[in-house]
């Protein structure tokens, strides 16, 4: 065997195996002229990123971003409670705190639908004290479905006018096959359904 494959085959190897690395202050989200007219008259603003990783994993990135007609409060209010969540967020059957909560801290278990797994998430949401809150996947716990993910909102008050929010979410995955492709009646991962899902349920439940 070349030197040359041994290396790619090593890095595979390290690359199917890494952890995602968690955000600390997340970015600001950049818009294009066209995305910023289109976010601006209130539609969905999606693009995302796809890769097949070995040992059966696959790997999505996405961001959305759209503006609402409600306060950062009223956005806040609904993705910061997570009991609410099997309610509207994409793929969600169910939550459960596994830990207390500490100041900005909270630990939840997630349960994918169609008995695809449970996986357990930190959240870190300082929200209104600092307009963001971000998330990680909790490695110490088992975790099907959702090998791994990391992720932030950004929720930003509208200059001129505090009844509306610019939304930003945006998150890295690393599926097992199951949740990333499906199978019969199971209907795989699809970042452009999450994001609409996303988008209309919180413009209804604010």
């Amino acid at each position: 065997m070349s030197k040359n494959l041994t290396l790619l085959l090593l890095m595979a190897s390290m690359a199917s195996h890494a952890t995602l690395e968690p955000y600390g202050v997340p970015p600001k989200v950049e818009l294009t002229p066209e995305q910023k007219a289109k976010m601006e008259k209130g539609e969905l603003v999606f693009w995302e990123k796809k890769e097949d990783w070995p040992e059966k994993k696959y790997y999505r990135e996405g961001t959305a971003a759209f503006r609402i007609n409600a306060s950062p409060e009223k956005v806040w209010k609904v993705v910061g409670d997570f009991t609410k969540y099997p309610e509207w967020a994409y793929k969600v059957a169910g939550t459960e705190n596994y830990k207390p909560s500490e100041g900005d801290h909270y630990y939840i278990e997630f349960k994918a639908e169609k008995m695809a797994g449970k996986y357990s998430i930190i959240h870190d949401f300082p929200m209104l004290k600092k307009g963001y809150g971000t998330w990680k996947t909790d490695h110490s716990r088992t975790n099907k479905c959702v090998l791994d993910t990391v992720g932030y909102w950004r929720v930003d008050p509208v200059k001129g006018n505090s009844n509306e929010s610019d939304v930003y979410y945006s998150g890295k995955v690393v599926l097992n096959r199951l949740c990333a492709n499906g199978m019969l009646f199971f209907p795989g991962f699809n970042g452009s359904d999450m994001a609409h899902q996303t988008y209309d349920k919180i413009k209804q439940r604010v």
